[in-house]
């Protein structure tokens, strides 16, 4: 955030969802890069709570990573989400992200890449409304197409059966 604002120029609000031990350290680094007006910390909510703050954004950037442990998302639910709703998504080449956007339904960079995320942000704010509105239809279709809701409980639905 602090590059896209004091390099870049660019003008944003980036809202974070979500509480956990980094939580103190990002309150942090807000406050030393004076971007207390950008970023909003929104902290834990219910899925309704996050259909909401999802219904105004324009971008979703989820930089996932992998944790010391080695653990990591195999495809974040909320990435799906976000998809679902046709909104432009920005994520990070591991685990199963890559297969879920792909084909033009969003923008991948390499983890812990900060330059990289940056510049895939600044190239979707750089876009038409029309431009990010086909990256979003993109990604809901790969959502339906591959995710729905009906269609998976019948593949469960098959599997216990047989």
């Amino acid at each position: 955030c602090e590059v896209l604002k004091k390099e870049r120029g660019l003008d944003f609000i980036c809202d974070i969802a979500g509480d956990g031990k980094e939580r103190r350290e990002i309150e942090e680094i807000i406050c030393r890069a004076d971007l207390k007006k950008e970023v909003r910390m929104l902290g834990a909510m219910d899925q309704n709570s996050v259909r909401k703050v999802l219904e105004f954004a324009d971008v979703f950037v989820l930089p996932c990573v992998v944790a010391k442990s080695g653990a990591v998302d195999g495809i974040p639910v909320v990435l799906m989400e976000a998809m679902s709703m046709e909104i432009p998504v920005i994520s990070t080449r591991i685990s199963g992200i890559p297969e879920l956007v792909n084909n033009g339904a969003g923008i991948l960079v390499e983890p812990e890449d900060f330059a990289q995320l940056a510049d895939a942000i600044e190239k979707l704010a750089a876009l038409s409304d029309e431009e990010r509105g086909e990256l979003g239809r993109r990604g809901r279709a790969i959502i339906e197409r591959y995710f729905e809701l009906k269609k998976e409980v019948k593949k469960l639905g098959e599997l216990f059966m047989n």
